[in-house]
């Protein structure tokens, strides 16, 4: 078991970093209390029986990451000011506009055929993009075919790198094992006897007997550890 900010690990159920959840939230079942975990992919967990400690720290840890993720709202600046917060003025491409006061990096296609920016300056523009938020721009952010403006040549190099991030976050999709759900671990001590454990807490356990009559050490007849060991 392993909850910090960055990572949440809670076998067998679930392991995974922060960024790959959705949400979580408590529900009330007929069972009790069972945390749902909603996976950015759609995929939705439920663990029950968690205990009311480990659940904080698992909402602590959440918190956490919320508050340590930058802002996506930094307030907008004109393209000139964040030249000149970079020690970078002396863009000679689309100078006049930088020099205005409309929004450079919106789509313009009066300069659909512009020459391709240097990679030195278009890397800097694209930091620019990041600070400023491309969604506060006038125009969309998706870059239009065959348009070389400044907009759509650094919407194009800001769509590499969120595929590189996409392409990089399904190397770390959570697999089908830690995703795998189960109330009990199920082990067979003999012939047609089992040992019933609580994954979460190793010293809860049932000996469940197959034999006539069945029955569970837990004492009650047509238990959920008989079900689970006849469903096994």
């Amino acid at each position: 078991m392993k909850i910090n900010h960055k990572v949440l690990s809670l076998p067998p159920f679930i392991s995974t970093s922060w960024k790959n959840i959705f949400s979580l939230h408590m529900e009330d079942l007929e069972q009790g209390p069972v945390m749902v975990i909603l996976l950015k992919n759609g995929v939705q967990i439920e663990i029950p029986s968690l205990d009311p400690l480990i659940a904080g720290a698992i909402f602590t840890a959440h918190a956490q990451y919320l508050e340590e993720l930058p802002s996506k709202t930094p307030p907008p600046l004109h393209l000139n000011e964040a030249l000149q917060k970079m020690g970078f003025a002396h863009f000679s491409i689309g100078m006049e506009e930088i020099e205005n006061r409309h929004n450079a990096l919106e789509h313009n296609p009066n300069q659909m055929d512009l020459p391709d920016i240097p990679k030195e300056i278009i890397d800097k523009l694209v930091s620019i993009s990041h600070i400023m938020g491309i969604e506060n721009f006038h125009g969309s952010s998706k870059a239009e075919s065959d348009c070389k403006c400044i907009h759509c040549q650094i919407a194009r190099v800001i769509d590499q790198e969120k595929q590189k991030e996409i392409s990089e976050s399904i190397e770390e999709e959570v697999t089908l094992e830690d995703l795998r759900f189960r109330l009990w671990d199920i082990n067979e001590t003999g012939h047609q006897l089992y040992r019933v454990s609580n994954p979460l807490d190793t010293q809860e356990h049932y000996d469940v007997i197959l034999r006539d009559p069945i029955g569970c050490t837990c004492g009650e007849k047509n238990c959920e550890h008989i079900h689970a060991v006849l469903n096994s």
